[in-house]
Order: structure tokens, then sequence, then C-alpha cells
């Protein structure tokens, strides 16, 4: 809501979109209880690719090809993976939120804040959105 506000009193164009198949872009890993139960499923499909740890613990490294819903490991994958991004693209992180950055695009504040994979983007011309 605050956002909301901010852009209207900005007078900010705003874009969103959804981002598709978010959590194909981030690397799991299986451990201890879900390796045994993928195992117990399948076992010539999965045992193989089994590891044992320095600590005993049972790791399993996973190739999604399909989105795990509501999986909070994903959730934080991705996001992490997202701030990678937008650091790489001069956005700063803001340091009381961590899902809302900011770059001077055009002599303007340029903010994308985001919910898991729903961001939303705001600035003052709308060009600058399309590109």
């Amino acid at each position: 809501m605050t956002s909301c506000v901010i852009n209207a009193v900005e007078e900010r164009s705003i874009a969103t979109c959804d981002i598709v198949g978010v959590y194909l872009h981030a690397d799991m890993v299986a451990r201890n209880k879900m390796v045994d139960i993928l195992v117990a499923v399948n076992v010539e499909k999965y045992a193989r690719f089994m590891h044992t740890t320095a600590k005993g613990e049972y790791m399993l490294y996973l190739l999604l090809q399909k989105v795990i819903h509501g999986c909070l490991k994903s959730d934080r994958l991705f996001h992490e993976h997202l701030k990678k991004i937008l650091r790489r693209m001069d956005f700063i992180l803001n340091p009381y939120d961590d899902c809302v950055a900011n770059k001077n695009i055009k002599g303007t504040q340029c903010t994308i804040s985001w919910h898991v994979n729903d961001p939303k983007v705001s600035h003052k011309e709308e060009r600058v959105l399309n590109r």
C-alpha cells in the first residue's frame, strides 16, 4: 500500500508482471528426510545421485522441471537469485525492505518491489518501464 501511495503522489507510471518458472532459476538441494522419501519412491532413479556429507547427512542435488509451489526454500532461493540480478543491473537494495530496489534512471528514481514472483516497477517515464 505504501508504494501505491508514493507512486500516486510522485505521478509515476507502473508496470507489473508475473515471472514464469521462477523456481527453475534456482538450484535445489534435498537433505535427510526428503532424500529418504525420494529414494523410497524410486530407488533406481535417485539412489545413485545421493551423497553423504562429512557430517553424515544425506544430500541430493535436484534439477527441477516443474515448480514446487509453497516451498519456502524455493521462494528464498529465487529471492536471492533476483537480488543478484538486480545488483548486476546497478539497483541498490533497500536496507529496510529486502524486496525493494532502486536505481536512478534519467535523473529519476526507478523502483522495483516484489512479492515472490510478482514484481512491480515504477518510474516517472513510461518509456523507462517499457525498456
